[in-house]
Order: C-alpha cells, then structure tokens, then sequence
C-alpha cells in the first residue's frame, strides 16, 4: 500500500521591502509543503537560502505537536557566469 502525501495548512506573511515581515498581510494556503505554499501564494519561484534583503516571505506551519515551525524564504540569486 503506498502512502500519498496531503496537503497542509500554511500561512504565508510576505515581507516588506525593508525585509522585515509585513504585520498586516497572512495569506493562508493548502499545499504539500512550506516552499510551494509560498509561491502559490506569492506567484514567483522561492528557495530557502539567500542574503536578508532577498527576504520574500516568512512561511508559518502548526507541527504536529502544536508547535509552531516558521522558514523564510528567498528571491533566487541568479549566477552570471
């Protein structure tokens, strides 16, 4: 038997342009993980590392243990080569 993944519940607060959360916006979302959560609700591509003023979002989640479970995420830096 094989076991399928189900969506979750997240929120998803965009960030400011100074890089610090916007207090005023949380978007909540259905998706099967934090980075898709945030670009569903963003509508632009997102990774989970880069310098803090490429801060996109900050992806809140209620583990299973009710503890709240927070990642930001990033604009991807694009390589010039």
């Amino acid at each position: 038997m094989s076991k399928t993944s189900s969506a979750a519940r997240y929120s998803v607060q965009p960030m400011a342009e100074d890089g610090h959360p916007d207090k005023t916006t949380c978007i909540h979302v259905d998706a099967d993980g934090p980075i898709r959560a945030a670009e569903i609700a963003l509508g632009e591509t997102l990774c989970v590392h880069g310098r803090p003023e490429q801060a996109r979002a900050k992806v809140w989640h209620l583990s299973d243990d009710f503890a709240p479970v927070s990642v930001t995420l990033f604009r991807p830096v694009s390589s010039k080569a």
